[in-house]
């Protein structure tokens, strides 16, 4: 995780409310092969480190964006994420499908990221050889239970990329 962030030239915030609440674990193995056996994300060390600094509601008028959003049928971790990048002119990384819809109908002045997007960057800037992006990509979907839809314009190169050396 560090690697991929710190391939981000922009600081990297998360929300308070998403790190004590909702970005807990990931399955241990997969979803499919252990569905009880999860493992604790440690954020931690990255925030101590200043890899990732978090962010809370502090104004009031990030108090009325969240409020506004979350009549919106977002939940709290989306709407506070959005409210903070929309008040302090930030990018939302996210691949909630109603948060993006949203977003892009109702509030296209933010710049979306999603997860292909992010491991795409971290591909361009960090380097990793052909193996560890595809172990890195295989990871993600099992231990997040992540799949990029086909619909999605990095969908051939994230199969690509998993397929192995010479394949991208």
């Amino acid at each position: 995780m560090e690697e991929v962030i710190t391939g981000i030239h922009e600081t990297v915030a998360v929300a308070a409310f998403v790190v004590q609440t909702e970005a807990l674990t990931v399955y241990r193995y997969s979803r499919h092969a252990a569905p009880d056996e999860r493992e604790v994300i440690e954020l931690e060390p990255l925030i101590d480190k200043g890899v990732i600094a978090i962010a809370q509601l502090e104004t009031e008028a990030e108090q009325l964006t969240f409020v506004t959003l979350s009549s919106k049928r977002l939940d709290d971790g989306e709407a506070i994420t959005l409210a903070l990048a929309m008040e302090r002119n930030w990018a939302v990384a996210t691949d909630d499908r109603a948060a993006r819809r949203l977003m892009e109908r109702e509030f296209s002045q933010v710049q979306l990221i999603s997860t292909p997007e992010l491991f795409k960057h971290w591909q361009e800037t960090k380097r990793p050889s052909p193996a560890v992006l595809r172990e890195t990509l295989l990871a993600v979907e099992l231990r997040a239970n992540y799949l990029v839809g086909p619909r999605h314009p990095l969908y051939e190169w994230w199969q690509a990329a998993k397929s192995g050396p010479g394949k991208q």
